[in-house]
């Protein structure tokens, strides 16, 4: 019988997770020189939690139940753990909170159920400046990895939102459903969705590319709701701060993200065909849980770093760099061996390994290369040893 894991999540083998932890320390490197600290939450949270503010879909969290019956579920997303945390744990904390988190989420209906995510929490703080600085601290964690072509993709939550109120309730779903797959053929056949509505829906398909442009379309819209107008002059502020750094943006106003708590801009982050991200400005969230403040963040998904930083060389190709293969020589050198290896321990080299199968002479060098270490030390019965470079 062939045992595999099940459906959706996989196996990291130690040349993947050597992969993932560099990734990691670059990230969380960045993470602190803007000044987040990081926090971990239980993998488990109380169902009523995780739905506390109505806008997180129950069927997508894996749910299971307490030797009490409680409801649980597995996190699907680190920002409402936060937000409890931070509305329940962190009531002396001064504003801005600035957090951040690396850890695995769980999702039963998108591929795969289990990845690991990195990510920021800016709570406390909102407007264009506090934008900002989630968006250019998300820059320079691209640019510390130095990923290929990536670009950023902003929206504004509250522009669509705008749209989407004037969708029959019982269609509402539906609609904003096919804008976050880009679905034209939904609305278009969608029955009892006014006339005025279904155009205005398809038009936000067109409203994508340099922002510049798509501000002006937008603008040329006859608009009502004055939230509209103030979401492009944010988004005209942003991408105006944002071209003055080099950063790459694609302005989107059809862009809508799986999470329906966001209620400001909305990003996500791609390279390869591949989303790598995503995040938005969340101002309602934390008086779910009994402390109204406005947030903001993004979380990076780390797998999907993975795939689009090996093929471009930036990932170690193995699982050691240098360090130190001691072999005993015969028998009578186990002793000294074990000295040894515990005295380059001690004098901090990157790895220390002692033969163990009592292989000698080719066996060992083409184990060592294997491994990538750099040096063999050859240890005789009497203590005395040869150093051989690899």
């Amino acid at each position: 019988m062939m045992y595999q894991p099940p459906t959706g999540v996989r196996d990291l083998l130690p040349l993947d997770v050597t992969q993932q932890q560099w990734i990691e320390e670059r990230v969380q490197r960045v993470f602190g020189r803007w000044g987040y600290h990081r926090i971990i939450t239980p993998t488990l949270e109380r169902l009523e939690t995780l739905g506390a503010s109505g806008t997180v879909n129950l069927d997508t969290i894996l749910q299971l139940r307490d030797a009490e019956g409680t409801p649980l579920g597995l996190r699907p997303d680190l920002t409402p753990s936060i937000a409890r945390a931070v509305a329940t744990r962190l009531l002396e904390s001064p504003w801005p909170a600035r957090l951040s988190y690396l850890a695995n989420v769980f999702r039963s209906t998108a591929q795969p159920h289990e990845f690991t995510q990195a990510g920021v929490e800016l709570l406390g703080a909102s407007g264009p400046l506090a934008d900002a600085e989630v968006l250019l601290l998300l820059a320079d964690v691209l640019n510390e990895l130095e990923v290929p072509g990536w670009k950023l993709i902003l929206g504004a939550a509250g522009f669509t939102r705008s749209l989407l109120a004037q969708v029959p309730e019982t269609l509402r779903t539906r609609m904003r459903a096919a804008l976050a797959t880009l679905d034209r053929v939904t609305i278009l056949r969608a029955a009892y969705l006014p006339a005025e509505v279904r155009t205005w829906l398809l038009r936000l398909f067109d409203l994508r590319g340099e922002p510049d442009q798509v501000l002006a379309e937008a603008a040329s819209l006859p608009l009502v709701d004055p939230q509209q107008h103030a979401d492009l002059a944010t988004l005209k502020l942003l991408t105006d701060w944002l071209a003055e750094r080099q950063v790459p943006v694609v302005l989107d106003l059809s862009l809508v993200e799986t999470f329906d708590y966001y209620t400001g801009i909305v990003f996500e982050v791609s390279a390869a065909n591949r989303v790598l991200g995503q995040g938005g400005r969340y101002d309602q969230l934390l008086g779910f849980y009994g402390r109204p403040a406005a947030g903001a963040g993004f979380a990076l998904n780390l797998e999907a770093l993975q795939r689009v930083l090996l093929p471009a060389g930036r990932l170690p190709e193995s699982l050691h760099f240098g360090g130190w293969l001691v072999v005993p020589e015969t028998a009578a050198a186990w002793s000294q061996a074990l000295q040894w290896a515990e005295k380059l321990r001690r004098e901090q080299a990157p790895s220390v390994q002692v033969e163990l199968l009592g292989r000698t002479g080719s066996q060992v060098q083409e184990y060592a290369r294997q491994c990538g270490i750099a040096r063999i030390l050859w240890v005789q019965g009497s203590g005395a040893t040869t150093t051989e470079e690899i």
